[in-house]
């Protein structure tokens, strides 16, 4: 009898002993690295073996608010064989075993003894626009740049780039040395020259002005010449010199050829020599002529109207008749007589056989 109660102590103790055992290798934990994570964002998966016998680990999978699995960590050929206090680190980058990516919302990362919660939120992106002040431009001329915050997070300003029609890169803004950024609502202004990368000017055609999040297109099209023509006021007493300014209004260099006079009749009255060598008259640069009121044999022209020409601009001034002494001054009254005795009282000799002016 004490024999049968021996053996039955000692089934007992070792029945106590192997569940033990086995109720200990079944402790394992499994964590992330924090609770909650960006769409996109790798998840760092930790596995530990917290029990004090080998541990039989066959990887996670992961489990969204309903219950699915939607994604399997690839099977090993054989378990993975954990020593006690070993821990096993893996990733999950939110892909899903039907080749898509988890969207927001909940999930749980599953082994076979535990289970940890996540949170996957979407992604705030980084948005803004690039604008041009108009959408083509004549060679040469300044393409004004505005980028603009239009998200709610700040965004980090990296420049723009220009390509050209086929895609292929001409010009990007130099970076920075520090970090900038453009908080929501604001806006920052560039400038393009129109040069490539190498300094030269690019050619007529159709490019787009990029930015990380947006893009925009523009044209470029040949300059036209653009020639302005001015006088220094209106309306000039006979004789007196006329002051001619022609100026280069446009974007492109262009060549001198001078000015022409019409009366109002449009009979050309007068056009300077041309040059023997070519003149250029740059974008922005001006050129000041002096007219003296002569025709072109050298003959003062008769009061009027008159048209000033120069390359496609033209400018009206008026010449005025020379005034005549009124009629009861003296000098009109006086007899031809007594303006020589008066021009000798003011020590001015009279030149024999010359007639006098006064009339």
């Amino acid at each position: 009898m004490k024999v049968k109660c021996v053996l039955a102590v000692g089934i007992l103790l070792m029945a106590t002993l192997v569940a033990g055992s086995a109720a200990a290798n079944s402790i394992a934990s499994v964590s992330t690295d924090k609770a909650s994570y960006s769409q996109g964002e790798t998840i760092t998966v930790t596995v530990t073996n917290n029990c004090r016998g080998p541990l039989a680990f066959n990887g996670f999978w992961v489990e969204n608010e309903k219950g699915d699995r939607v994604y399997s960590e690839p099977m090993l050929d054989y378990p993975m064989i954990m020593a006690p206090g070993a821990v096993f680190v893996d990733v999950w980058a939110q892909n899903c075993d039907d080749g898509s990516y988890a969207v927001p919302g909940d999930y749980v990362i599953m082994i076979d003894y535990e289970s940890t919660p996540i949170t996957i939120t979407a992604v705030v992106v980084p948005q803004a626009d690039v604008q041009t002040d108009k959408p083509s431009y004549q060679q040469g001329e300044k393409v004004g740049i505005t980028v603009t915050n239009t998200g709610d997070i700040p965004v980090i300003l990296n420049g723009f780039w220009v390509e050209d029609s086929e895609g292929a890169f001409v010009y990007g803004l130099p970076m920075l040395d520090f970090v900038q950024y453009l908080q929501p609502g604001d806006s920052h202004q560039y400038t393009w020259n129109q040069l490539n990368d190498n300094g030269e000017k690019v050619a007529a055609g159709a490019y787009s002005v990029n930015i990380e999040q947006d893009k925009t297109d523009i044209e470029i099209i040949e300059a036209v010449p653009v020639v302005q023509v001015s006088t220094d006021k209106a309306a000039y007493e006979a004789g007196e010199p006329i002051q001619i300014t022609v100026t280069n209004a446009g974007y492109g260099r262009v060549v001198l050829t001078g000015f022409w006079v019409e009366n109002d009749k449009g009979e050309q009255v007068y056009a300077p020599a041309m040059l023997d060598y070519v003149q250029y008259l740059n974008p922005g640069d001006s050129r000041v002529y002096v007219w003296d009121q002569t025709d072109s044999t050298g003959e003062k022209v008769q009061p009027g109207a008159y048209a000033i020409h120069a390359q496609g601009s033209t400018v009206g001034i008026t010449i005025n008749a020379q005034k005549a002494p009124q009629m009861g001054s003296p000098m009109a009254d006086a007899h031809p007589a007594a303006h020589r005795q008066l021009g000798q009282k003011i020590g001015v000799m009279p030149v024999p056989g010359a007639r006098s002016r006064l009339i």
